[in-house]
């Protein structure tokens, strides 16, 4: 009898695990050979599991990997079972643009921190394209070109301090300067002077505050990861039993924002207060700092949005605005000190603005060959290096000559049309340091390079803050040729990279001295 039972249990047990086996197979043969997209080249791994693309999120240099899936394929690669990788320019229009709303994938979502118990977005976050409307309306005026001399101001403010200290510590020494860690706590100063009208106190210190950049560089890589299997987040960091084990660092950025924002608020409901009580009539906020922008919009809209959105608002400067300004400023002095003929022709170009000893954006934003040196960097080394995923709507979509029906995600990824010939390499080659291009190029080359450039973004979700870091490089740049000649450590050692959705450097190191 007893052997009886066990023959049964076992038998039982190699039926479950013949069911199961099945069961996968069947599912692998589902995702491997979906119509319309069976056809569709790339690694065999991701013709049936969105596994392929987080194990090369997680040896973080997605953008390689993918671009030398597309040098192998072509335009389209099937980058998961339902995740297309579009390596045209010319179909960003159609992706990103306004006519039909391609919706942002759950790969946003991931990047959503949970605070005091409701998902908490930026701007880059929103998913929803009407919760995005509601939510950037109210603010977009802080982020025009209009606005840009409200922020000066708070960019010279920090620029001082970086001159400052890059003199005492640094210049005409043989003392080593790693001034990419420089830049990336400037461009963090900067932005919480012009977020919050203070510093936080990176350059001050000369280190990294509360290791908050860690933190925000470890958040980064989480969703970076985890974002290209999205439901992963909901057994990891949205997980309500051991949830807070994965989602400390997105938290520790919230509070870390709070901290500076919380004391504006009650200023601001304090004065309110005492204005309805008739013993202050001055204005609400006097500053003209975003904080001001952002408390004085959630007032006029008051009731229509969420207090949480000025969380929201603030983790749209401080996540992206420090990172972007950063990866941006090193690549242009990384491109600079390796082409000395290029630096020259640029200072050169400095000298005869006869700029001011604090360059304005009036001075430097018209300058030809600065705005060449800038977007040149950008090309070739983009701060955004994985797929700007959306999702394709109602009725399908027709994308190099392939059908991809409603649902299926497709996207571009900035780094990969960045490096296409068709569109860069008309007079050098794509891999090539070259700000010429953008200058010798005729009417039409040239127009086809703006509408194919994507170091912000493309189409209705080009990152709102682009105005603000073309202020901060425009006059941050000119300002440290002026005062400083800079001198590579090791002209032939090659920066650390790595890919977290921004693509960061790091070993940046020179030799300072006073221009």
């Amino acid at each position: 009898m007893a052997r009886l039972i066990v023959l049964e249990t076992s038998t039982w047990a190699i039926a479950a695990l013949f069911l199961l086996f099945s069961s996968c197979v069947v599912h692998i043969l589902v995702q491997r050979f979906q119509p319309s997209l069976r056809s569709i080249p790339g690694p065999f791994l991701a013709s049936f599991t969105d596994l392929w693309r987080f194990l090369k999120a997680y040896d973080g240099r997605f953008e390689l990997a993918l671009q030398a899936e597309h040098d192998k394929h072509g335009d389209l690669v099937r980058a998961g079972p339902n995740c297309i990788s579009v390596g045209d320019p010319r179909e960003i229009r159609q992706i990103y643009g306004i006519s039909r709303l391609f919706q942002k994938s759950d790969y946003y979502r991931v990047a959503q921190p949970i605070v005091n118990g409701k998902r908490v977005a930026s701007l880059f976050m929103i998913t929803d394209e009407d919760a995005h409307k509601a939510a950037k309306r109210p603010i977009a005026h802080a982020y025009a070109m209009t606005s840009l001399l409200d922020y000066e101001p708070f960019v010279d403010s920090t620029s001082k301090v970086l001159v400052e200290r890059l003199t005492t510590l640094y210049a005409d020494t043989s003392k080593l300067c790693d001034f990419g860690e420089w830049l990336q706590w400037y461009a963090f100063d900067v932005i919480g002077e012009m977020t919050m009208s203070k510093r936080f106190g990176f350059l001050e210190q000369g280190k990294d505050v509360n290791d908050i950049i860690k933190t925000l560089n470890k958040s980064g890589a989480y969703t970076a990861i985890v974002g290209q299997m999205p439901w992963l987040d909901y057994m990891l960091a949205k997980n309500p039993y051991w949830g807070h084990l994965f989602s400390k660092d997105k938290l520790g950025i919230s509070k870390f924002v709070l901290g500076y924002l919380q004391p504006r608020i009650e200023e601001a409901s304090l004065r309110k207060q005492k204005q309805l009580a008739s013993e202050d009539t001055k204005p609400l906020e006097t500053r003209a700092d975003f904080c001001a922008k952002f408390i004085a919009a959630f007032e006029k809209y008051a009731g229509q949005i969420p207090q949480s959105q000025l969380l929201g608002w603030s983790l749209s400067n401080i996540n992206a605005g420090s990172d972007t300004t950063a990866i941006t400023l090193r690549a242009i002095f990384h491109f600079l000190l390796l082409h000395p003929s290029t630096l020259s022709t640029l200072v050169s170009e400095l000298k005869a603005a006869k700029l001011s000893d604090m360059p304005t954006f009036r001075e430097t934003s018209h300058l030809p060959y600065l705005a060449a040196v800038i977007k040149e960097s950008l090309r070739l080394h983009t701060p955004v290096g994985l797929i700007l995923e959306r999702i394709v709507p109602e009725g399908g979509v027709t994308l190099c000559g392939h059908y991809f029906p409603t649902g299926t995600i497709v996207g571009c990824n900035p780094a990969i049309i960045h490096q296409d010939s068709r569109v860069f390499g008309r007079r050098y080659g794509v891999n090539e340091f070259r700000p010429e291009r953008w200058l010798e190029a005729d009417t039409e080359e040239l127009a086809e390079m703006e509408r194919c450039f994507m170091a912000f973004g493309a189409g209705k979700r080009t990152c709102i803050g682009k105005n603000i870091s073309l202020l901060e490089v425009h006059k941050l740049v000119p300002l440290l040729l002026m005062n400083f000649k800079f001198t590579l450590a090791d002209p032939n050692k090659k920066l650390t990279i790595w890919n977290t959705f921004f693509v960061h450097q790091k070993g940046l190191e020179v030799y300072v001295q006073k221009a």
